[in-house]
């Protein structure tokens, strides 16, 4: 078990989107498989899965918010209250995103420049890995071209966080969830913000 865990936490590293977005579902799995033998390397899997939620591809910041939910079930409420706090902290970043008319959007959108060198989607296909002379990372980009992460991306993947919280932990006896309960009085000051 373990030195399968290390690989997927190797994997937290890869360029490549589709073997991160798996790294996370499985790591959240085997935390609820093999929650003792795990433990060790919470704090590290946290963190990972916490950068994946503010992930530039939808389903890696669902993803992660999944794998945030195994490792609650798994581990109770001392990961929750962790868990909340980057909630807490997630939910209002899309107001710092920039403004944008539907004039800025259309013309954003028709711009060439805008759209010249910026980071390209794959497939996860393997033919990136053989190209010559590539030392550092393995993956299916260049690594050349990023653009940062935007703050409505942390704010949705804390929406999807949310989701899995509400749907593994409804306000209900505690006991059945290990202690953690998602209740109203968690939610509304959330929904407000």
């Amino acid at each position: 078990v373990g030195a399968l865990l290390q690989a997927l936490i190797m994997c937290f590293h890869d360029e490549s989107w589709p073997v991160r977005d798996e790294a996370c579902l499985a790591c959240g799995t085997f935390c609820l498989a093999y929650p003792d033998e795990c433990e060790p390397e919470l704090g590290t899997l946290f963190e990972r899965w916490t950068e994946q939620l503010t992930d530039q591809i939808w389903s890696v910041r669902e993803d992660a918010a999944v794998a945030l939910g195994d490792a609650v079930a798994a581990y109770g409420p001392g990961l929750y209250e962790r868990v909340l706090s980057v909630v807490r902290k997630g939910v209002p970043a899309a107001r710092d995103q920039p403004a944008m008319s539907r004039e800025d959007y259309a013309s954003l959108r028709n711009d060439i420049d805008a759209h010249t060198n910026q980071q390209l989607y794959s497939c996860g296909s393997l033919a990136p890995k053989l190209r010559k002379g590539g030392a550092g990372r393995i993956g299916c980009s260049s690594c050349v071209v990023n653009r940062p992460k935007a703050p409505w991306e942390a704010t949705d993947g804390c929406v999807y966080l949310l989701r899995e919280l509400c749907a593994r932990f409804p306000d209900r006896d505690s006991t059945e969830h290990g202690g953690v309960v998602v209740t109203d009085d968690t939610l509304l000051p959330l929904m407000t913000e």
